[in-house]
């Protein structure tokens, strides 16, 4: 018996993670946590300001959205819409960015934006009278392949 191939499926993961310099202010943790201890135990400050350090950057890329492309459907934290639902896709750059997430900002979409990151993905979605979100602003460093694999919906 033969089989068939199952059809190939598109994939796309991405993990917005912040700039580098965004961690740049976890820095003055360590000092400062060392400063407020050393009068009373020198090795603890050490201790807590190197680990108060080691959470906050694990927190930062830990709370990093990812972006998922895959089985016919794009997920963005936690929300989840089948392609077909997608209408159109628009590439914000960072000329428009500040416009896109301030006097433009629809307030029912759903937005995903890390100020770090330049460029945005502007996704809009069908009419849906159970879901009144008109689009999706989403960060994005790669926004021009997920906008060419969004929009090709085989």
């Amino acid at each position: 018996m033969m089989q068939v191939p199952k059809p190939v499926t598109k994939t796309f993961r991405e993990r917005v993670l912040p700039s580098p310099a965004s961690f740049l202010p976890l820095l003055l943790l360590y000092p400062s946590l060392l400063l407020v201890f050393l009068p009373i135990n020198a090795g603890l400050g050490h201790l807590l300001g190197a680990l108060a350090t080691l959470l906050a950057v694990f927190a930062l890329v830990l709370n990093a959205p990812v972006i998922l492309v895959s089985e016919g459907r794009l997920s963005v934290r936690n929300a989840r819409i089948q392609i077909a639902e997608i209408a159109k896709t628009d590439v914000v750059d960072s000329n428009e960015a500040f416009e896109e997430r301030t006097s433009r900002l629809d307030s029912r979409a759903y937005v995903v934006i890390k100020s770090s990151v330049p460029t945005y993905l502007k996704i809009f979605l069908k009419s849906n009278p159970d879901d009144q979100t008109p689009y999706w602003l989403v960060s994005t460093r790669r926004s021009t392949e997920l906008k060419n694999l969004l929009d090709a919906k085989d």
